[in-house]
């Protein structure tokens, strides 16, 4: 086999198995139908509806490898309200106006605790509505927030 050649398979090779390597581990958005929801030991706040907290927040976390093994912990304007694993979804009841959504490494399994490594994003809700966001990690292992369809 001339050199030529085995460069020529090798260049394959390589693109192939970076190929299968990115795609091992991209996340899968999770529909809140097909998520586990959350274990009441983590969730922390905004569990009781009422007369002020009419709203709903949904988040729900993509399945899949990439950072399968970190939890991520979702906070709304500062408050600590749940710890999302793999496939999980959490229902938040919030007064109506403008809320920061926050996601965070939350310092468990195979994660460590890395305070500037967040995202926060603001949404406005009115009374009576539902949102529903999709909480996963980037390709840069940043835990995320996008806003998704019911």
């Amino acid at each position: 086999m001339t050199r030529l050649v085995r460069a020529q398979i090798f260049r394959i090779a390589a693109a192939a198995a970076m190929t299968v390597g990115v795609a091992g581990c991209a996340t899968t958005p999770t529909a809140q139908i097909d998520a586990t929801p959350v274990g009441g030991a983590r969730l922390y706040a905004f569990q009781s509806p009422s007369a002020e907290a009419s709203a709903v927040i949904v988040m729900t976390r993509d399945s899949g490898t990439f950072g399968g093994g970190c939890r991520i912990l979702v906070s709304l304007d500062g408050v600590k309200a749940a710890s999302l694993a793999s496939g999980e979804t959490a229902k938040f009841f919030v007064p109506s106006g403008e809320r920061i959504l926050k996601a965070e490494k939350d310092g468990s399994g195979v994660c460590w605790p890395d305070p500037g490594n967040f995202n926060e994003r603001e949404t406005v809700i009115s009374k009576g509505q539902t949102k529903q966001f999709r909480v996963a990690f980037d390709l840069n292992g940043r835990p995320d927030i996008q806003r998704s369809s019911p």
